[in-house]
């Protein structure tokens, strides 16, 4: 038989939920270095100053795992830690791994600018005790293309496919 699966939700995970109008993009990865997987979100939350000219912020959250591998319990919810509030200034899909091969997790983003869709690469520089520190955004790094108005790439995957010890990128792109 196949087996099911256990749902939970974020406040079983001692999360709290987030606004009606938020929208987030989940990576599960080992950002501090410490053997077990947290979890960041790429996204936007509704805008609660009416007098912002802008109805929607974009927001990296970050819950550390406290638990174990096995039994994971979460801190948070931190917004734009280690660094990430330099590099979030429009709305981000984001993935995370080691891109560069220094073995360490970095962020790789799907952005738009002005009216191009572009790749961000957002480079981690670790602290001494593991946790990441992010560095200003490297705009479309390693000769990735950028879609102009007619184009739309989205949802960014990194998965090493070729088995030759590097992160290799799939994304939707529309034409």
């Amino acid at each position: 038989g196949l087996d099911q699966y256990n749902i939970k939700s974020s406040v079983d995970l001692s999360l709290n939920n987030f606004v009606a109008g938020s929208f987030f993009i989940p990576e599960l990865a080992d950002m501090d270095k410490d053997g077990d997987f947290d979890l960041l979100l790429s996204g936007i939350i509704p805008e609660s100053d009416p007098d912002t000219p802008i109805d929607q912020l974009p927001i990296f959250m970050y819950a550390k795992n406290v638990g174990t591998v096995t039994q994971p319990s979460f801190l948070g919810w931190y917004q734009n830690p280690y660094g990430l509030a330099t590099s979030i200034d429009q709305p981000q899909m984001s993935v995370v791994g080691d891109i560069d091969n220094d073995n360490d997790n970095d962020i790789l983003s799907v952005t738009t600018l002005d009216t191009f869709t572009v790749f961000k690469f957002l480079p981690n520089i670790p602290q001494s005790d593991g946790r990441p520190w992010f560095q200003p955004a490297v705009v479309s790094p390693f000769g990735l293309p950028a879609a102009n108005q007619s184009e739309i790439i989205l949802l960014p995957t990194l998965v090493d496919i070729d088995a030759d010890g590097d992160l290799d990128l799939f994304f939707v792109q529309e034409l």
